[in-house]
Formats: structure tokens, sequence, C-alpha cells
């Protein structure tokens, strides 16, 4: 799918789009991102935040750790995007949460040493402890 990319909450309250190709994409294994998903994995996919807006709805934030603000409806509860503080020039979106990631194929896999010990997936991309 050519940008933009677009995306929203469950409930429909919340939309935003990114006109710009993505970045790169990655599965999270790490405790945080597990419990603001409410999956045993997390897969982001970062736009640049320039070509990022919201289309509407506000979103509620919740800083769950000195490294980055999660959004989420407040209506719905889904989780949708974060910035990384460390990474002003990027929003990192929740893949669930576009309309079509069919063409966003995740290049590695991030915190595994604190992933759960049954999920394995077998896709031989590169791992980070």
């Amino acid at each position: 799918m050519p940008a933009p990319y677009r995306g929203g909450c469950l409930c429909g309250a919340i939309r935003y789009e990114a006109t710009a190709a993505p970045l790169g994409a990655g599965y999270c294994h790490c405790s945080l991102c597990r419990r603001a998903t409410g999956a045993p994995i997390f897969l982001g996919v970062a736009f640049p935040r320039v070509s990022f807006r919201m289309l509407q709805g506000t979103t509620h934030t919740h800083a769950s750790s000195a490294r980055g603000i999660r959004h989420f409806c407040g209506d719905c509860g889904s989780a949708l995007f974060f910035e990384l503080l460390d990474k002003p020039h990027q929003w990192e979106v929740m893949i669930g949460s576009l309309d079509d990631a069919s063409d966003i194929e995740p290049s590695i896999h991030v915190c595994v040493s604190s992933g759960v010990g049954w999920l394995q997936i077998a896709d031989g991309l590169p791992r980070r402890p």
C-alpha cells in the first residue's frame, strides 16, 4: 500500500495518517510493550514524525518509562502509537491499528531476553537482547 497509511482505534474516535514511507518495522518482546498491547509481542512500524498527523480525535497519553510516551484512545482503550523520546523524529505506530499493513514487513526482534519463553518465532530475523 503506498502512502498515506491510515489507521485508528477500535471505536473510531481516533484517526491518523502517515504520508511517508515507513522507516522500518520490528517486534518488541519487552514487558512494557506486552502490557501496553495485551499481547505476548508487539509489532510496531516507525514513520517520520513530520509525515504523521491526527485526522480525528485526541489521544490520551501515558509516560510508560523515561524513554517513551504511549498514546491510546480514552474511549475504547486501543493502543495506537508512541513517542520514543530519544528518537524525536519518528512515531512508532502499533501495526494492528493501521487500516492496511499488508506491505509492511518486520526486519528485527528487540528485547528478546525479556520475552515470554513459550513464544518462538522462527522467521530468521536478527534478534537483539
